[in-house]
């Protein structure tokens, strides 16, 4: 019965009881609310930050992981060295990163954490 009952349209600009349209009502899934934004914008600003902070190899490591796509197999290759010692170097620097922004936020931070 609930597949083939008619189909009910309503006016998003119809008030309700209130007084208030249903457009600003319903909440958009799909929108970043502004403070989101802008604390997703400090926490990259600030791991930027730190990464700087980190030695050479765990920064290559990182920036070839995630802004070159590299798969860990590709970077052992490129530096001569196993898997598992890039693996290794892998965790440290993310540990070193999580570590921080613990340190900053004692609370979990939603999406933003590592």
């Amino acid at each position: 019965m609930e597949e083939v009952r008619p189909v009910r349209v309503v006016s998003l600009d119809k008030t309700d009881c209130e007084d208030h349209p249903l457009h600003e009502i319903i909440p958009d899934d799909c929108c970043v609310l502004a403070p989101d934004a802008l604390e997703g914008k400090e926490i990259i600003s600030l791991l930027v930050e730190r990464m700087a902070q980190l030695p050479d190899m765990q920064k290559k490591v990182l920036a070839m992981c995630y802004y070159e796509n590299m798969k860990l197999s590709e970077i052992a290759a490129l530096f001569g060295v196993t898997v598992s010692r890039i693996s290794q170097i892998h965790r440290e620097a993310v540990a070193v990163l999580r570590k921080y922004l613990t340190n900053l936020w004692p609370e979990p931070r939603g999406a933003y954490c590592l």
